[in-house]
């Protein structure tokens, strides 16, 4: 009996043990956003897809390598008044591009470049993702503390509901008052219950964001705390913080290099004389069998101009070579007229779509500065309002110490006193929920600027002195 009993109790401990070990503890709103990246399967797969993107283009230079042949022939001949003939060829060329003005280069450069682009849009995607998920844990504590706040109001207001109950039953309250002041407690009742339940579901929120599975949870094991010794108001850094932003931020990043590649693209497009030279080499053997007993050597530079559609001619300059001697040279010049008539059109359309570019970056640019400044005034904002409710409750807290004694006294109606609480309430929430707002509008500006938390804070206090 005493083993089962101690079997029973290790099971138990054991079985604590291992719900206490699923739930997983963060330290920090930047070890939330860490985790739920890392444990997301598609981003993961996305991240792994776009590294080979990247390295695929930079393995592209099928452009710069020659191209090579190899060819095999063989013939039989059947003649009736005459012998027959057989003949036997191998042939192995190579062509190789030696100019093209910079175009393959450029070409080249431009792939990689968009391929990172790519890959740089993922991460841009995941910084998304980690300020909404901040977004989320925030919103979680917000609505944790609101709970706290009307849980206490509710416990204050059934004390004093007691007192107002005996008062009624001595005869010294009407019964209309307590009557009222019950549908305030239900009413209290019903507004914690619904708070509970965004509380349950912002929760799911996170878990599903966490990627948690059923017997999984979480445990925040950190709270937005307000210092006013590390808050500082970004107003008068607002150029300071935009210069960092503009080298941190990715779109207006790529927006540039995109700009950059369209001037050069146009610049070429206007190179149209410019030719491409490449050297090609053969070699070949043949004989009437094997082995084949007559090698040839020739060497060919072709010049062609396949960006003018004025100019269509492609040159040849060869020459064979045959038991070590120059037996022969050619040279040939090949036209093949088209006729496009669109090809200064078509150059135009290129200029205006880059001049339209410039604008569009410079419009971006002022439109992202705006919103840089909204963002700015909205955490001022908070944290000058985060003073004066500060300032509010405290004179709100002095008060009711006040309309207790009031109360108790007979001066002050409950229900007058009651509202007073409600309104005390709802300042306190009011108060919470600005300093989570302070907070995540802090680490949201901190992550624009490329800095961990309190980083964009520590720089405008060093760019002040």
């Amino acid at each position: 009996m005493r083993n089962k009993k101690l079997f029973l109790v290790i099971f138990e401990l054991f079985a604590g043990s291992l719900a206490f070990s699923l739930s997983v503890k963060f330290n920090s709103v930047e070890e939330v956003c860490d985790y739920a990246i890392e444990h997301s399967e598609f981003y993961m797969s996305q991240k792994g897809i776009l590294l080979l993107s990247l390295k695929n283009a930079r393995m592209q230079i099928s452009s710069f390598l020659p191209e090579f042949s190899f060819s095999w022939g063989q013939s039989e001949k059947v003649l009736v008044n005459s012998a027959d003939s057989y003949s036997k060829s191998i042939e192995l060329s190579f062509l190789q591009p030696l100019f093209y003005g910079g175009k393959n280069v450029f070409l080249y450069k431009k792939n990689c470049y968009e391929a990172y682009c790519e890959y740089e849009n993922f991460c841009q995607s995941l910084e998304n993702e980690k300020i909404n998920i901040m977004r989320n844990v925030y919103e979680y504590f917000s609505i944790q503390k609101t709970l706290e706040v009307k849980n206490e109001l509710l416990c204050s207001a059934k004390k004093q509901y007691e007192i107002l109950k005996a008062s009624y039953e001595k005869g010294l309250a009407l019964e209309t008052e307590v009557l009222e002041y019950s549908i305030h407690i239900i009413e209290l009742e019903e507004s914690l219950k619904e708070e509970e339940r965004n509380l349950r579901r912002q929760k799911r929120s996170l878990e599903f964001a966490l990627s948690l599975d059923e017997n999984e949870g979480f445990e925040l094991c950190f709270e937005p705390q307000y210092s006013k010794e590390f808050y500082i108001y970004f107003e008068p850094f607002c150029k300071t913080i935009w210069q960092l932003m503009k080298e941190k931020n990715i779109t207006l990043k790529q927006k540039k290099g995109n700009l950059f590649y369209e001037k050069k693209a146009l610049e070429f497009s206007s190179k149209t004389y410019v030719p491409l030279l490449s050297l090609g080499c053969s070699l070949s053997a043949s004989s009437s069998c094997y082995p084949l007993t007559n090698p040839s050597f020739i060497i060919k530079l072709q010049m062609s101009f396949p960006d003018a559609s004025f100019l269509p001619v492609n040159f040849s300059f060869a020459s064979g070579f045959e038991s070590k001697k120059n037996n022969s040279s050619s040279a040939t010049a090949a036209a093949s007229p088209t006729l496009n008539v669109n090809a200064r059109n078509n150059f135009n359309v290129t200029k205006l779509s880059y001049l339209s570019s410039c604008c569009t970056v410079k419009n971006d640019e002022y439109e992202f500065y705006e919103q840089l400044l909204k963002t700015i005034e909205e955490h001022d904002a908070c944290l000058e309002k985060i003073g004066l409710l500060e300032k509010t409750i405290s004179l709100m807290e002095k008060q009711l110490a006040i309309d207790v004694y009031r109360v108790n006294a007979g001066i002050l109606s409950h229900l007058d006193f009651l509202d007073e609480m409600q309104d005390f309430a709802l300042k306190k929430i009011e108060l919470l929920q600005t300093s989570c707002s302070l907070e995540a509008l802090s680490l949201y500006l901190n992550m624009l600027s490329g800095f961990k938390k309190g980083g964009l804070e520590n720089e405008c206090k060093n760019a002040f002195e």
